[in-house]
Formats: structure tokens, C-alpha cells, sequence
């Protein structure tokens, strides 16, 4: 089963219609609830991603579509079971909406300065294509379990696509860039830049007021963490 506190992940990331993950690695698993959800994602890591072997439904473009995302923990050879196992669990899917995960080899340094990052990222697609599950922009740049060295460039290149920047650390690591803190059963989410949203949960912002609750249970402190400040 997908653990509560990566279904309470998918539950805050799924307020956006286009997300971009930084590190996927073999644990496609958030990724591929978010695409069973009907939300377009693109996975990026810096060593070479072996579509094929990471999940199985993927075809030779490097796509899956949210029909076979479902399936994907079953069906992959090198996932990480216990973040992906029964991922159609944590399906929820809006409607008839149809989602799409897209798997590309990036480097979230070089990317943070790349002239155009979001064709870069969507090489062979194009930046405004919109058809056929490529988005057409990025709405969140998100990662789990992000390594201090690369928050700045995750945060920068978040800001170089006008996208909301979230992530997780691995628990014992203090952000090293400013954050509003949100609580989520088991984990803490890490809100580093405010985006828009889709239509996941409505208009506006992250989610999150001061003092506000969704419906995954969590709760954001209202103020910003600076590690500068300490």
C-alpha cells in the first residue's frame, strides 16, 4: 500500500494541472498517482531514466498514460515498492480528465540557467503544444526527499518557469532556502515559491492561509522560515 504520508503528497500536489518532479530516480511513484489524478507531469533526474524498465507502460516516447499509470507499480522491475505498490490506491481521478507522465534525463543545475528550460525539458514536444498529455507550461516544480545542494537551483529554476516551488527533505535536513512549512500526515511539504494553480483544487495560490486545513488533513505555518535568519 502507498503509505499515508505519500498519499497526503499527492493529495496537496494534485491542486496542479502541470507538475514537473526533480530527482525521480527508480520511484516514480508520487508521479504516477499525480498522473492517475488526470495531472500532467513531467520526471526528470540526472542520470539516463530507462523508461521501459522504470514502468512498463511506458512507451517509446517516454510516456504513460494514466490508464496504465494505475498499473505501473505492479508492473515495474526497479520502482521502489514501498512508495509505489497498489499506486491505483491513491487514484482519484477528476472525471474523464486524462493525465500523462513524461520521463526525461535533466539536470536541475543546468536547467536552472538553460535559456529556455521548458523546451529543453520538453524536447521533442514543443513548449505550447498541448495536445496529445504535453503541457503546454509548469505549473509546480516539486521533489521529494530533496538534497540541501540542490534546493537553490530547484527554487531558481521554479522561478525561471513562473511555477510554484514544494518539496520534502529527508527528514533529518533543514531547509537551506526560505520556506512557509506545511504539515501533512507523516511528512512536512516545504513551500518555497507560490504558483498558480489548475482546476486540482481551485484558483489561487498554494493552498494554505495561515492557520488553514485541506482536506488531506494538513496545516501551514503562516510565516517563512528563512535559514538566513538563523
Amino acid at each position: 500500500m502507498v503509505s499515508p504520508s505519500r498519499r497526503a503528497l499527492v493529495d496537496e500536489l494534485a491542486a496542479f494541472d502541470r507538475l514537473l518532479e526533480v530527482g525521480v530516480g527508480n520511484r516514480p511513484g508520487v508521479a504516477c498517482a499525480l498522473a492517475t489524478r488526470g495531472r500532467h507531469v513531467v520526471a526528470i533526474d540526472v542520470i539516463e531514466i530507462d523508461a521501459a524498465e522504470t514502468v512498463d507502460a511506458v512507451d517509446a516516447a517516454g510516456t504513460v498514460d494514466a490508464a496504465d499509470a494505475a498499473d505501473a507499480a505492479d508492473t515495474a522491475d526497479t520502482v521502489d515498492t514501498a512508495d509505489t505498490a497498489d499506486t491505483a490506491d491513491t487514484a482519484d481521478t477528476d472525471g474523464d480528465r486524462s493525465g500523462s507522465l513524461r520521463l526525461r534525463r535533466g539536470d536541475v543545475v543546468a536547467l536552472a540557467d538553460d535559456p529556455d528550460p521548458l523546451a529543453t525539458v520538453l524536447v521533442g514536444e514543443g513548449p505550447d503544444s498541448g495536445e496529445g498529455g504535453a503541457p503546454s507550461g509548469i505549473d509546480a516544480v516539486y521533489a521529494c526527499n530533496l538534497p540541501a545542494e540542490l534546493q537553490r537551483p530547484t527554487v531558481a529554476l521554479a522561478d525561471r518557469l513562473d511555477a510554484a516551488c514544494l518539496f520534502t527533505t529527508l527528514g533529518f535536513e533543514e531547509p537551506t532556502v526560505p520556506v512557509r512549512r506545511r504539515s501533512v500526515p507523516g511528512e512536512t511539504l516545504f513551500i518555497a515559491r507560490s504558483g498558480r494553480q489548475g482546476s486540482g483544487r481551485g484558483a489561487g495560490g498554494v493552498p494554505g492561509a495561515e492557520g488553514s486545513r485541506s482536506r488531506s488533513g494538513s496545516r501551514e505555518s503562516g510565516s517563512a522560515d528563512d535559514p538566513g535568519n538563523r
